[in-house]
């Protein structure tokens, strides 16, 4: 974000989503922009390109976790499928890679759930809320592919968000 928008009290995008709007399920990429800079990330501790990015040196998974009761951090696929069989779980947030998603069929299938697996652990969360609930869901790699001149690549993901 330029320094004047910063100057002039603009927020990047990831603090918006921690603290604007009270969002009960956030699942998807970008673990390296709610972390501070330097912070290992947690599946590729190894490759610096990877490390947090949030020059405020602000950790917004656990600023997001600490005001709202009942809620969970998870980063693989494991650790989703676990949360999602909690009743205890009302609120999660799910960063499964430090920036985009894979494309599907480049997804780790052992640690990145897919777009279905996603939005069926979002309707079991959401689902616990007795007022009810609205989900979004975005296929965004489909226009990525597009973008790219992968036509191939941004039909599967269409596919697959026909799937969920």
């Amino acid at each position: 974000m330029p320094q004047e928008a910063i100057n002039q009290g603009c927020k990047d995008i990831a603090w918006q989503l921690v603290h604007n709007v009270d969002i009960h399920v956030i699942l998807g990429g970008g673990r390296k922009y709610m972390t501070p800079a330097g912070t290992p990330d947690p599946e590729y501790p190894n490759e610096a390109s990877e490390n947090g990015t949030r020059k405020d040196m602000v950790n917004l998974i656990d600023t997001w976790l600490k005001e709202r009761q009942g809620a969970r951090y998870v980063w693989n696929r494991t650790e989703l499928m676990k949360a999602v069989g909690d009743p205890n779980v009302k609120y999660l947030m799910g960063l499964f890679e430090p920036m985009d998603m894979k494309y599907e069929p480049l997804r780790n299938k052992t640690l990145d759930p897919s777009l279905s697996e996603m939005t069926e652990a979002a309707i079991t969360i959401l689902s616990r809320n007795p007022k009810g609930f609205y989900l979004f869901v975005e296929g965004g790699r489909i226009d990525h592919g597009h973008h790219e001149g992968m036509a191939k690549r941004a039909l599967m993901e269409a596919v697959e968000f026909d799937h969920a």
